[in-house]
């Protein structure tokens, strides 16, 4: 089966995106736990956790996926797959066809590896439950305390190289990855010593990431035309975007393949404030027009903030 395009996120989605949005937001784990006395449960899941104001992600991958069950506990909903044969038959092949290019990729084969054994029931003979365990310890924080109780000279699997040097990130994947954690910000200072517009009023689009994903982050500082920074004390790299002529490629990235989460009206609302500091910029008398603009300015800001504070509640 080819690759599917889609205009519009209303009934459809990309599975670019869907990966794009897993490699921020997913989890690919393995449950362990003892039933009874010398017998161990192994059980690999597939998960997808969010904020209930993020429902209508939880609802597009239950619908793309057509397995699985949610779950709704306190403010947060979780897509869980934890049927071996949905794994296999649905979540694995997904993921191969539509590879990961986060850190994330690393956790999959890993995982998919301990799959692999699950479905020659290596877990059953004890040899093949230590190889499956050594799986597990390599994933996420590693292997539990009552794991290591038991299993006290179990050592974690080698994980495999990780590169993406020859990865062309695709649109539809960038807008699944930004689609809950990035920022749309506007600094106003309507007081500003200067009398230059964009001195007074200054958008940005930024995000975050671990330092563990060095080489990702390279890659999308490539796409936005941006220099990665690294913090002084090494543990996360941030990317922002400051520049209209930059910003024209993000307000251009997600008119064209939207977030399809509440992180959309903020978008919105912040491209319109930008699309007025351009038609500014073609505006002869700066002054007139910033003391015309500015409580347009201030009021869309106050707007933009208003909507971030219900999403981050």
């Amino acid at each position: 089966m080819g690759r599917r395009y889609y205009n519009s996120f209303n009934s459809e989605v990309d599975p670019e995106w869907v990966t794009g949005l897993c490699d921020k937001s997913a989890n690919f784990s393995i449950i362990v736990y003892n039933r009874k006395e010398g017998i161990w449960e192994i059980r690999p899941v597939f998960e997808l956790l969010v904020h209930v104001r993020y429902k209508e992600v939880i609802e597009k991958i239950n619908k793309y996926f057509k397995i699985g069950s949610v779950y709704k506990v306190g403010n947060k909903l979780t897509y869980r797959v934890n049927k071996l044969s949905d794994l296999n038959e649905v979540i694995v092949p997904h993921f191969k066809k539509h590879s990961l290019v986060s850190t994330k990729l690393i956790t999959f084969k890993l995982w998919k590896r301990a799959l692999e054994l699950m479905n020659k029931d290596f877990h059953k003979s004890e040899k093949g439950l230590i190889e499956i365990l050594s799986l597990y310890a390599s994933i996420g924080r590693g292997p539990s305390k009552n794991v290591m109780k038991q299993f006290a000279n179990l050592k974690p699997a080698i994980k495999p190289e990780y590169s993406i040097s020859s990865v062309e990130l695709t649109e539809y994947w960038i807008s699944g990855y930004f689609s809950i954690y990035c920022n749309f910000q506007v600094n106003v200072d309507p007081h500003g010593f200067k009398e230059s517009y964009y001195n007074r009023v200054v958008p940005s689009f930024n995000f975050s990431r671990k330092k563990e994903e060095l080489m990702l982050m390279e890659l999308l500082s490539s796409y936005f035309s941006v220099t990665p920074n690294i913090r002084s004390n090494g543990l996360r790299i941030d990317v922002n975007v400051y520049s209209l002529s930059k910003l024209r490629t993000v307000i251009a990235l997600f008119t064209s393949f939207p977030l399809s989460t509440p992180k959309q009206r903020e978008f919105k609302i912040w491209s319109e404030i930008i699309n007025k500091l351009i038609s500014l910029s073609n505006i002869s008398s700066h002054r007139f027009s910033l003391d015309y603009y500015m409580p347009i300015f201030l009021n869309l800001v106050k707007e933009l903030n208003a909507i971030r504070d219900l999403n981050s509640k």
